[in-house]
């Protein structure tokens, strides 16, 4: 998950950001819930969310909130868990892209160097002549 979708995320649930923690790490309060969590993130990308004190976010202690670290934890979990599928999903979409692998439709999957399209029920000829259409002759008409 990249750092601004993290972000979106946690704004989403309530969260505003509250300061940097270093070069790659960020704290975001949630008020009503007085829960910190901390982005850390690599080249732009997410690799974890951890929960962490209220402290972290310059907000003061006010009780116990062992629980709410847990459910900040839960979050942060959440984040995590969308941050790698969205991972694996850019993985997924790069190497189709480096097969030349491509829909142009739900349910149609088209590949560029061999020319040709598959629907759900095998090779579709529609598809493949409608996304790979046969050059115009190039030899005057007499």
């Amino acid at each position: 998950m990249r750092q601004w979708e993290a972000s979106d995320a946690l704004r989403e649930r309530g969260y505003r950001y509250a300061s940097d923690q270093g070069r790659r790490d960020a704290s975001w309060w949630n008020e009503r819930d007085r829960q910190c969590v901390i982005v850390i993130s690599n080249r732009g990308r997410v690799s974890d969310v951890v929960a962490a004190k209220p402290g972290d976010c310059g907000q003061k202690d006010k009780k116990d909130n062992t629980g709410k670290i847990v459910a900040g934890a839960l979050i942060a979990g959440a984040v995590v868990a969308v941050a790698a599928a969205s991972a694996e999903d850019a993985r997924r979409k790069e190497e189709a892209e480096r097969r030349g692998e491509y829909s142009p439709a739900k349910g149609v999957t088209c590949w560029r160097r061999e020319r040709v399209c598959n629907d759900s029920r095998g090779r579709s000829e529609a598809w493949t002549q409608y996304e790979f259409p046969a050059p115009a002759s190039s030899s005057p008409r007499r």
